[in-house]
Formats: structure tokens, C-alpha cells, sequence
């Protein structure tokens, strides 16, 4: 039976939206015009005025082309002294055009039509976002949302990209300097951006095209998300905009394809920015699948990692994106925002949004078997999920003791809880903080008295755990060259791998902790990110997967003089985001975002095949995997939301295990087995930490 929700229409009286674009520039002004941002800007007006963001004309401000920031910010300040009593729920400012780094990097400068781009005039002749904002903190009680199109936008979120020739323009003086205006900021604030801090943005060259990142966010809204709530946060859109980014990055267009920010400043992403025109109804009519408690309206930051692809929708209901945005297939081209003219690439078709499974009514809590199974045949929910993130929990993972579980998360942030009784966790002790970016990756040492966390801030740090209600930081932090995406201890304890977006994969001695030291050179054999790091059990063999689509064999049991082991395994045909050994280290499980778990005989490293066919079920991307500590069981969790077990006690005969273990609202990011085979821990981008137990 089929239950109709009624769309409730948002309420826009007590909010105000400012709608910047600047298109057309002087001919000396060194900025080349931008057809794409007029187009932009007018599909936003539509966009927030129809039906689904329920702006009014009374409740907007539309500028186009102004030619100096002065009579701009003029118009802004007239407008808003007019409604300062009126505007108590939320502000919005958008602009399109080109964007400018001023004073080194350290701030972001919006073009107008009569800015200069040299050093000289362009910082007195282009609008600051900080001119901005000082407008706008007047507002005291309304929530300011910031949308940013153009170059260098991630300045105004603090999010650097990849390495290339602007990153030495932004010193880490600047970036602390930044970090520590967001945290003086006392309101309510959500910024999304349309690059990072030095990444330049992308726009449509064709008649009628826009900028891509407005494009998709027109279409998202128009199309709505499905699984997601009636009225879709600021922040959960943020998401299938990189989905679409991450996928534009892979297609053959010829030009650096930019990454999406946000920041989030005290529950400024939680702004209702439209109804969810997916959100039509919820059908009671399902197959029985394990369930946890459900809370359909958990809204938290997202993960730029455990949530990056899906494909692009065809149409939209408005007719925004079809009409004024034609990229739909084949012969679509771009061009940076701000970059020197030059041709746009073909681009090819992007394949279709899986489809995800709707989520069925909760199931009673389950007790916990005393005994660890002999053969899996199922699993159900326990307990209530884990909370207290702020963003996807990236990473789970068990002390060898069983007690302690470890999160670590897209907010910067671990959390320790004991699961001693795993029907009823306690979170112990605050929460471990020290890095500035998401932590992707966590690990216990095998005596359970050390944790490490890989970050996106480039560092691996250390963590004296002895004592989980004072865990303290252990040395400083190692540094390396770009994001860190994983890290693993060896079985002895004494070896740390890890590996990142520099492409390698690093060993270091961590004998002495306070002293972590580099074990032996890089390995450098991949092509693209590395995305996962394991030891085999008896530590003499690293697995190592990544954006290149294969799986890497080295022997290790010299870290010193660690090499390769046999050939690059290649089978999945996208990227490989997670491996696993099976205890006793014949086999290895790769978890890949071709949607496929694959099974890999590796008793013999230097000739390592492939087992059976792919098993498939997973509609989405598969992000996490784990092997039960008996080697008859693999969890792998999926983009579809979903959790499966999958019978490998025969490899060539593996089959999958009961239903698909539902209950997080989110992409699944990552699985963990508790040591005695009787718990397996997830992590979603709902922001929480899901318990099932092993049947």
C-alpha cells in the first residue's frame, strides 16, 4: 500500500536572496566575457522561484553586470536596512562570474564589469567576499548561505585541491589565518563553492550552456534525491553535486575538471534550500530485509570522498537544465571560468544513475548470540545507531580487545566508544581532534594500545589509547605531500603503510612512535590515488588498490627493501576503494566502484589470479569490505545503502548471504568485524555508526 505524502510548501517570508552575475567586461579589463554566467544567473532566478525553492520577486535581488562594487554593495545595504526586521530566517547570497585571488591567495575577489585583472586594480576594483559578509552580519538572526560559481571559489570554504602552480600562492600562514576567522564566527553560516581554493571552475561553451556546477545544481533540485527527506538540506545536495564532478573528472574532456566545497559553520547547512521533487511517496510494499531504526530526517555534512559518483539525470521537470543547459550527451564542451580561451573537448556520455532501494519499516532489536557462528546465515540491527558526527564517519574499525570501536570521520574528528556490551555502547571520552580535514582512514596496533588516523590535511597521527578516556596525541604528526586516503599496521606492530593522492604508498618504522621515520622510498607504481592499504596476516605481503583500477602485491617482510610481487592485478574496471586478506592470507577481497566484490587467490603473490566471476548484487559503488575473523564471511558495503554478506567459505563457489542489510539512510562508507566474528560495525554518510549482529 502506497501512502501519497502532501509537499508542504516552504516558507520564504522571513528570508532575502541576492542573486550576483557578471558576464560582460571591459575590453582591457584582461577577463574574458562569460555568456554562461548570464545564463547562470537567470536559471537560478528560475530555479529559486519555482515551486520547489518557493522564493517570491518581493523576496530577491537580482544584479546583473554591475560595474563597480561600491554602488553594488550600495544596493545591497539599501535593501536590506530596508528589511533588517524581516529577515530573521535565512540570507542568501549567489554570485557567477570570474573569480580572483587577492592578496596572495589569502582572499577571494569577485568580478565586477569594470575590474582589472592586474595587481594593482583588481583588488580596489572587484567586490571581496568579505565585503560581503560584512554586509550581511548585520542579520544577526538569519543564517547565511553562500553560493559561490566561479575560480577560487574554495577560498571563502578554506578547501585546497591538488597540487599545481597556484598552491604556492597559498602559504599555510594564509590557510591558518582563514581556519581562524571561520572559527570566530559566532552565527550560522553554509558556504558551497564551485572549486577549490586553486582549482579554476568550468562553463559550457555552447549557445545556452551554463556553468556546470549551476547546471547540476539545477538539475539535483529539479530532479529531486531520491531516499532523501521531503524538504532536502543545503548540505545534503552537496553530495550529488560531486557525484557529478567526480564523474565529469573521468570522461574524456580534456581540461582539469575542479572539485565542489562546502563549509559548514553552526548548523548553517541545515537550510531547507527546496522540496525534494523525488520525495512522492513511501511504498509499505517490500521484500524483508534487516532493518535498523530508521530517522528519515538526519541531515549531517556529507563526505567529499564516500559519496563522489553517480550518473547524470536526462530531463528535468522545470525544463531548466534541458532547455538552458544542454549537456545530454556526446559533443558537449567547456571552458575554464577565468582561464585563456581555448576549445572545449568533446565529452562523452556519462552512464545512468543507479537505482537505490527504498528503505522498509523497522524490525525489533535482536539479542546477541554468546558464541561465535560456524556458518553466517544472516544478520539483524542492534541497537540504536551510534551518533554524534557532524559528517560521514569514513572509517570504522575494532581494537584487537573487542571493547573499543574506533570512527573516523569527514568533520575532522574520531570518537572512541566501548562496545564491551554491544547492545548498549558508551561513547568514552571527547572526541580526538587535531586534524583540519576529513579523517579517512583508522587503525588500531595489534596490542590495542595505539590508534592511527589518516587525513586529508596530508598528516598521519598517533594515539596513546591505552587509556580511552585520556587518549593522548603521541609525537607530531607525519606530514606528507597530498591527502592521505588510508593507513594500516602491520601484524607485529612495527610497520605503518599508507597511501594517498601523491600516488604512493608509503612504510614507515613506528619502533619508536614519538620518532616516525620512513621505512623505504615511496613506492611509486601507481598511476592515479592510492585507496586502500592491507597486510596479510603474516605480514610479508601489502596489498594496495587505488584510481588507477588495480590491485598491487609487495613484498614487504623487509620494510626496508620492500618490492613488488608479481604483476598489477587488474579485473574491476573503476576504481578499487578497498581490500582485505582472509585470515589465513590465501585470499584476497577488492571492493570496487564498478559495483562488484572480486575474490583474488594470492597464495602464491607472484602469480596472483583472479576467483570465479565478480559478485555482483550491489547496485552503487562498493566502498567497504571485510573478512570475518573465521574467513567464512565478506561484509561489503555499498553507495546503494546497503550492507551485504557474502558466503566465501568455497571462493569459486561464493554466494551471497540472506537479504541486504538496511538501515542507514546514507551511502555505506565503510565495514569493520568485530575480532570474535559476532558484530560487524558500519559507517554512512547519515553520519552514524550502524552495530549488526552476526547470525
Amino acid at each position: 500500500m502506497a501512502v501519497v505524502v502532501k509537499k508542504e510548501p516552504l516558507d520564504r517570508s522571513r528570508s532575502f536572496a541576492i542573486l550576483v552575475g557578471t558576464s560582460t567586461y571591459a575590453s582591457d579589463s584582461g577577463l574574458r566575457p562569460l555568456p554562461a554566467a548570464r545564463r547562470s544567473l537567470d536559471a537560478m532566478e528560475q530555479l529559486l522561484k519555482s515551486d520547489l525553492c518557493g522564493w517570491t520577486d518581493d523576496r530577491m535581488l537580482i544584479l546583473h553586470d554591475e560595474k563597480n562594487k561600491h554602488d553594488l554593495l550600495a544596493r545591497i545595504t539599501d535593501v536590506l536596512q530596508a528589511r533588517m526586521e524581516q529577515i530573521t530566517d535565512t540570507v542568501l547570497f549567489y554570485y557567477v562570474g570570474h573569480g580572483l585571488l587577492i592578496d596572495g591567495g589569502e582572499k577571494l575577489g569577485l568580478a565586477m564589469s569594470d575590474t582589472k585583472d592586474d595587481p594593482l586594480r583588481k583588488k580596489q576594483s572587484s567586490l571581496l567576499l568579505n565585503e560581503v559578509r560584512e554586509q550581511l552580519r548585520h542579520l544577526t538572526n538569519a543564517t547565511q548561505v553562500e553560493i559561490l560559481d566561479c575560480c577560487y571559489a574554495g577560498t571563502a570554504s578554506n578547501t585546497q585541491g591538488a597540487a599545481n602552480a597556484l598552491q604556492d600562492k597559498v602559504s599555510r600562514a594564509v590557510q591558518d589565518k582563514v581556519s581562524r576567522a571561520t572559527q570566530e564566527y559566532r552565527g550560522s553560516r553554509y558556504t558551497v563553492t564551485a572549486s577549490r581554493r586553486n582549482e579554476e571552475a568550468l562553463y559550457q561553451l555552447e549557445d545556452g550552456g551554463l556553468t556546470y556546477f549551476t547546471g547540476y545544481l539545477a538539475e539535483i533540485v529539479t530532479h529531486g534525491i531520491e531516499g532523501a527527506p521531503a524538504h532536502l538540506a543545503a548540505m545534503r545536495i552537496f553530495p550529488e553535486l560531486q557525484k557529478r564532478f567526480r564523474r565529469l573528472a573521468l570522461a574524456p574532456i580534456g581540461q582539469p575538471v575542479p572539485m565542489p566545497t562546502q563549509l559548514v559553520v553552526n548548523e548553517g547547512g541545515e537550510f531547507p534550500f527546496a522540496r525534494n521533487a523525488a520525495y512522492q511517496e513511501h511504498s509499505q510494499e517490500s521484500h524483508p530485509p534487516v532493518v535498523a531504526d530508521l530517522d528519515p530526517e538526519h541531515r549531517r555534512l556529507p563526505s567529499r570522498r564516500a559519496m563522489l559518483a553517480a550518473g547524470v539525470a536526462a530531463a528535468t521537470g522545470l525544463g531548466i537544465v534541458a532547455a538552458l543547459w544542454p549537456d545530454s550527451g556526446p559533443g558537449g564542451s567547456q571552458e575554464k571560468i577565468g582561464s585563456p580561451v581555448s576549445p572545449g573537448a568533446d565529452r562523452s556520455s556519462l552512464p545512468p544513475t543507479p537505482t537505490i532501494p527504498t528503505t522498509p519499516t523497522p524490525t525489533p532489536t535482536p539479542t546477541i548470540p554468546t558464541t561465535t557462528p560456524t556458518q553466517v546465515t544472516d544478520a539483524t540491527a542492534l541497537g540504536a545507531p551510534l551518533k554524534g558526527f557532524e559528517a560521514t564517519v569514513e572509517a570504522v574499525a575494532f581494537a584487537s580487545s573487542g571493547t573499543l570501536l574506533a570512527g573516523g570521520s569527514y568533520d575532522h574528528t574520531i570518537h572512541l566508544w566501548d562496545v564491551a556490551n554491544p547492545a548498549t555502547p558508551l561513547q568514552v571520552g571527547p572526541y580526538l581532534t587535531g586534524d583540519t580535514d576529513s579523517v579517512n582512514a583508522v587503525a588500531f596496533s595489534p596490542d590495542g594500545r595505539t590508534l592511527v588516523g589518516a587525513s586529508w590535511d596530508k598528516t598521519i597521527r598517533l594515539w596513546n589509547v591505552a587509556s580511552p578516556l585520556h587518549a593522548v596525541a603521541i609525537g607530531r604528526p607525519v606530514i606528507g605531500t597530498d591527502k592521505v586516503n588510508t593507513v594500516a599496521f602491520s601484524p607485529n606492530g612495527k610497520t605503518l603503510a599508507s597511501g594517498g593522492d601523491d600516488r604512493t604508498v608509503r612504510m614507515w618504522n613506528i619502533a619508536d612512535p614519538p620518532a616516525l621515520a620512513p621505512a623505504c622510498p615511496p613506492l611509486t607504481d601507481h598511476t592515479n590515488a592510492v585507496n586502500a592499504v592491507a597486510f596479510s596476516p603474516d605480514g610479508t605481503i601489502l596489498a594496495s588498490a587505488g584510481w588507477d583500477f588495480t590491485i598491487r602485491l609487495w613484498e614487504v617482510s623487509d620494510p626496508a627493501r620492500t618490492r613488488a610481487a608479481g604483476r598489477p592485478l587488474s579485473g574491476h574496471t573503476y576504481s578499487v576503494a578497498a581490500v582485505a586478506f582472509s585470515p589465513d592470507g590465501k585470499t584476497l577481497a577488492s571492493a570496487g566502484w564498478d559495483n562488484t566484490v572480486r575474490l583474488w587467490d594470492v597464495s602464491n603473490p607472484a602469480q596472483a589470479t583472479e576467483i570465479g566471476l565478480p559478485l555482483t548484487g550491489h547496485t552503487d559503488h562498493v566502498q567497504g569490505i571485510a573478512y570475518s575473523p573465521d574467513g567464512r564471511t565478506v561484509a561489503s558495503g555499498s553507495w546503494d545503502k546497503t550492507i551485504r554478506l557474502w558466503d566465501v567459505s568455497d571462493p569459486t563457489r561464493a554466494k551471497p548471504i540472506g537479504s541486504p542489510l538496511i538501515g542507514h539512510t546514507g551511502q555505506v562508507a565503510s565495514v569493520a568485524f568485530h575480532p570474535m566474528g559476532k558484530i560487524l560495525a558500519s559507517g554512512s554518510t547519515d553520519s552514524t555508526i550502524r552495530l549488526w549482529q552476526i547470525e
